[in-house]
């Protein structure tokens, strides 16, 4: 949570997505992560806790040629709506 508190600033301070990797949401089974424990936890209450801004998971990416690798499913990006250019084309 202490690290998500980055996204807690004026909007022209950050862009209006932010991709943002969080390398312990997914496990081999061993560790049993889940979204009342550690970085899921942490994504949840910060979703919780901002109205225009949100963590999500980066879906279908790199779904075709990477669809095989597992870090492809840590990728999140935080959608900050209320940002002045959220609304303009991605270039």
């Amino acid at each position: 949570m202490a690290a998500l508190k980055i996204f807690d600033t004026e909007e022209s301070n950050i862009l209006p997505r932010v991709i943002s990797y969080f390398d312990d949401t997914i496990s081999d089974g061993q560790e049993m992560y889940n979204d009342f424990t550690g970085e899921l936890l942490a994504i949840r209450e910060f979703n919780d806790n901002h109205s225009t801004m949100k963590l999500s998971k980066m879906n279908g990416l790199f779904s075709t040629r990477y669809r095989k690798s597992s870090w492809s499913e840590c990728v999140y990006v935080m959608h900050s709506f209320a940002h002045p250019f959220y609304d303009l084309p991605l270039r």
